[in-house]
């Protein structure tokens, strides 16, 4: 464990150390926890934002920062990459996330931590997510005259092993249990799911094991409806030896950044996570065929027939930043994904912008990921014709894998329900 990491070694739930929670020793405590994290512009935020209510301006202060930042039992570094974690995965507060990425570098990090924290945004909620953020941490690298390569990631021969060897690391008992629950229906989704969700986008290599756990656990909560996966995540650290109280304060987070809801619901799950166990799955898990070996250059003759220059320019304006995504982009959503049988192009382009126009495109127009100051073209040819339901359907849970362009894999894996649904509809291969 990286030692500048701060987390506490109880194994159970324990009433924390009374701390002051007198008016002026909030006040103390949260502005000097904002002034850590904010850097020179510590107090801009909070000034704008009491010229139209003081009182929101010291709240503002004296939960987050005065009342959970500054517990014990994790240190800021840990839970700010905890607080950019909730805000990747709420989509919509830009501003707040660009805020606490710098103030994790304020605080310490390093920008190859928030690469890590934009592959995990992008395997739980989608791609989009992780595109959108790619231009907000661009800007800070060039605001804070920073020099920034990002190290190349290692070719890995047997991609399913490893991608294996980090369920078992992640998800503890649940490792057999988690693809078997869907694999029967998609042999396909579950190899996907060990190669490329665990194996390359959830197990980086510059998160602390503990803050990449903890990491994961937030992000999952603040989607919301995420209950199995955010249960078998919260046995696979306590299988990693993260005691129930850091796992606790991770979720106490929530509520500052995500609502109390939230957070009391990922504490009900939490509950369920210490007194059941997670079901063996019996027998082994069929993977299907291995990926295509050229599943690369695949990915690049689908992405220059469905999207012209525009999606290579897109890809290629990440690898300032990371590279890594935009080769996921072709490998994965190109190469595995919108490469397959069974559903037409024109399909699939009218699913994919309509999820990736949420959060990136806002209908084929918006600025994206590029370089400052773009305005890609978009990613093919969006006509807006979302075609035949039951083809959506099957590009959702299966061809498209809502997992890894859509809404992240959680949202595939553990729709078993709305898979069967879906394959109701086609014949399935």
């Amino acid at each position: 464990m990286n030692p500048s990491y701060g987390v506490d070694s109880r194994t159970s739930i324990k009433r924390t150390k009374i701390m002051d929670h007198s008016l002026d020793a909030r006040l103390e405590r949260g502005r000097d926890l904002l002034r850590r994290v904010g850097g020179a512009n510590w107090d801009g935020p909070i000034n704008r934002l009491a010229r139209l209510s003081p009182a929101m301006s010291d709240f503002t202060v004296l939960f987050p920062y005065g009342d959970v930042l500054s517990r014990p039992g994790l240190d800021i570094r840990v839970r700010q990459a905890l607080t950019v974690s909730i805000l990747l995965a709420n989509g919509s507060a830009q501003a707040q996330l660009r805020f606490h990425m710098n103030g994790l570098l304020e605080v310490g990090g390093s920008v190859d931590e928030l690469v890590d924290l934009l592959l995990i945004g992008g395997a739980l909620v989608g791609f989009p997510t992780a595109i959108a953020a790619v231009g907000t941490v661009r800007s800070l690298i060039e605001d804070r005259g920073l020099t920034f390569e990002r190290s190349s990631e290692p070719h890995v021969d047997d991609r399913l092993s490893q991608g294996r060897a980090a369920m078992r690391t992640m998800l503890g008992s649940a490792a057999d249990a988690y693809p078997a629950s869907f694999a029967r229906l998609s042999p396909v989704l579950a190899r996907w799911t060990a190669e490329v969700e665990f194996g390359e986008m959830l197990a980086g290599t510059h998160l602390d094991p503990v803050a990449r756990h903890l990491a994961i656990i937030v992000m999952l909560a603040a989607s919301g409806n995420r209950e199995t996966r955010l249960r078998h995540h919260i046995l696979g650290a306590r299988s990693s030896g993260i005691s129930v109280d850091t796992i606790a304060e991770a979720l106490i987070q929530l509520a500052a950044y995500a609502g109390f809801p939230t957070a009391l619901n990922a504490f009900f799950t939490l509950e369920a996570a210490l007194t059941d166990q997670v079901a063996s799955a019996g027998g082994s898990t069929d993977f299907g065929p291995p990926s295509a070996e050229d599943r690369d250059s695949v990915g690049q003759a689908t992405m220059a027939a469905t999207s012209g220059t525009a999606g290579s320019d897109v890809v290629h304006s990440f690898d300032d930043v990371a590279p890594i995504i935009g080769s996921l982009i072709v490998s994965h959503a190109y190469g595995d994904i919108f490469s397959r049988q069974g559903l037409d192009p024109k399909t699939r382009e009218a699913r994919r912008h309509r999820r990736t126009g949420r959060a990136l495109f806002r209908g084929c127009r918006g600025t994206g990921g590029g370089p400052r100051g773009s305005r890609p073209r978009g990613w093919g040819n969006c006509r807006g014709d979302r075609g035949d339901r039951s083809q959506l359907r099957a590009l959702l849970w299966l061809s498209s894998g809502a997992g890894s362009h859509g809404r992240g894999w959680q949202d595939t894996g553990y729709q078993g329900r709305r898979l069967k649904d879906a394959t109701s509809d086609l014949s399935v291969s």
